[in-house]
């Protein structure tokens, strides 16, 4: 940094440029010509948000999971209800983790 004259130097990939995703894992990742140091911050902050809510959304589905197996194994429709609970649990964590990789591949991690 003092080098440069500022007060903070980051760098954060080991690539040339800024790229959508990881060269290692994507064949020509498309180049993102500008992006600015408020916009990277903002996707690091949405990831960072986006990352708790999948902690909450496995605890959850953790608890459901947990839930059924005390449920009575003849009480159908308690078993169909937490069923779906589950299910719908699973859809959201699923959400959550395809909304965290489009973050990193914007990120370029």
């Amino acid at each position: 940094a003092r080098a440069a004259e500022c007060d903070l130097y980051e760098n954060w990939t080991d690539v040339d440029g800024f790229l959508m995703a990881d060269p290692r894992v994507v064949d020509n990742p498309r180049v993102i010509g500008e992006v600015t140091y408020k916009e990277l911050r903002e996707l690091k902050k949405k990831r960072t948000s986006v990352e708790r809510k999948l902690g909450t959304a496995r605890s959850k589905l953790e608890k459901a999971q947990g839930e059924l197996q005390g449920i009575d194994g003849y009480d159908y429709a308690a078993l169909i209800a937490q069923q779906a609970k589950i299910d719908e649990l699973k859809g959201q964590l699923e959400a959550l983790e395809d909304e965290w990789l489009e973050l990193s591949e914007q990120l370029g991690e």
